[in-house]
């Protein structure tokens, strides 16, 4: 009997996660094509918050969460005009770059050519960003190599070129003096990728979050305003590797985040997205000088263009230092705090002394704990009075061990 139970798990769990996608398929209400937007980033990067202001969600997170270590939820992409489902967006939370492992369960390889990946860069710690861009960006890039494994060379390929071309081929809704290339003309001209480096095949966008908590690094809001510059230029500069895209968001912007939806919808499926870039961003009105840099529109001479007395080959570690740890400023730290608890251990056996010797002396006068101390002993009796020795003896033994501590130290 224990074998056949044993032999039923794993099918109990593919099927669970099998029952939440199908039960998205069927809310769809005649969706046709079906998309997975993996949103990557550390715990109270502001993922969660990101998401839930994309449209109206469903989710069944604890489950899921609890099973394959990832938040899910899914969203039905409509028309302005329609209600009518056109598209099925399944939306994967991952905290922990080990979980990515699991999306090669949930992502079938014939769906890749609707995957897209958004990275959450919590801008409220700047000192952090770089070592969070790193961080998941090397999961990010292993995680669809070995997705894309599944396919033919052929298969990769193509979304590959189609990356290329998106890229190249990319042009500002809002130059008037632009000429759309035709499809004739994508074909006879020579593909470049000077400006993506490392081509995985899919669409990356990279938010900044939490970026109206940024200013309390600053007491001067021009100087907030200079750093904010400084991260979002750098961000900008890393993301070329990939050919990202790149945006702002701050708490409550609904807006921005149904912005972020609809770029990350023509991305996927070819729908139309007609809102022009933004490169020039003030943290003092993030909800209307936002961030956005599509892929395709950002070159090394644009960037150095705009920051032409900075260069961003510089680390950024030199604007946004982590604060650094003296080891003998902590030591003597940890040192005033043993000497204060030890202050405090003495004192409160004191006066455990005091209450005793008054609660055998009911005449003598030791003050407010002492007197309270009295009264509770008079109300419970004797008992009391054992307590009272059982807390002093405990306490003792606490000042014992902290004054050997202390000692050691010095």
């Amino acid at each position: 009997m224990q074998e056949e139970k044993d032999d039923t798990k794993p099918v109990k769990k593919d099927n669970l996660w099998q029952k939440f996608l199908n039960d998205a398929l069927v809310s769809g209400r005649g969706a046709k094509k079906e998309g997975h937007l993996v949103v990557l980033g550390s715990a109270n990067a502001g993922k969660t918050g990101l998401v839930a202001q994309f449209k109206k969600l469903e989710s069944q997170t604890s489950e899921m969460k609890r099973f394959l270590m990832m938040r899910y939820a899914y969203v039905n992409l409509t028309d302005a005009n329609s209600d009518e489902s056109r598209a099925l967006l399944n939306i994967w939370q991952v905290s922990d770059p080990s979980h990515c492992k699991i999306l090669d369960v949930v992502i079938p390889p014939e769906h890749m050519e609707h995957v897209c990946y958004l990275v959450c860069l919590d801008a409220s710690e700047p000192s952090l960003v770089e070592e969070e861009y790193t961080k998941w960006m090397t999961a990010l890039q292993e995680t669809q190599k070995r997705l894309l494994s599944r396919l033919s060379a052929q298969q990769q390929g193509k979304l590959m070129d189609k990356l290329t071309n998106h890229i190249q081929f990319y042009q500002n809704p809002n130059d008037a003096e632009a000429e759309p290339f035709n499809e004739d003309e994508k074909e006879n001209v020579e593909m470049k990728t000077e400006n993506l480096e490392i081509n995985l095949g899919c669409p990356i966008i990279i938010v900044a979050t939490k970026c109206d908590m940024f200013r309390k690094h600053y007491i001067a809001e021009s100087e907030a305003d200079d750093h904010f510059e400084i991260l979002l230029s750098y961000i900008r500069w890393w993301s070329l590797k990939y050919g990202i895209s790149t945006f702002t968001m701050a708490r409550g912007l609904k807006d921005q985040a149904r912005r972020i939806l609809s770029y990350i919808d023509h991305r996927l499926f070819d729908t139309t997205f007609i809102r022009g870039p933004n490169a020039v961003v003030k943290l003092s009105n993030l909800q209307e000088s936002f961030l956005f840099i599509p892929a395709g529109f950002d070159t090394k001479n644009t960037i150095t263009s705009q920051f032409p007395d900075r260069s961003l080959e510089d680390p950024i570690i030199q604007y946004f230092n982590k604060k650094k740890t003296n080891e003998k400023e902590d030591t003597e730290k940890i040192h005033l705090r043993a000497q204060e608890d030890s202050i405090f251990l003495k004192t409160l056996a004191f006066e455990l002394e005091r209450a005793d010797n008054s609660g055998n002396n009911p005449s003598g006068n030791s003050g407010g704990a002492s007197n309270l101390a009295n009264g509770q002993s008079n109300a419970n009796g004797a008992a009391k009075t054992g307590d009272n020795t059982a807390v002093q003896r405990f306490f003792n033994t606490l000042l014992t061990k902290d004054t050997v501590q202390t000692g050691g130290q010095n």
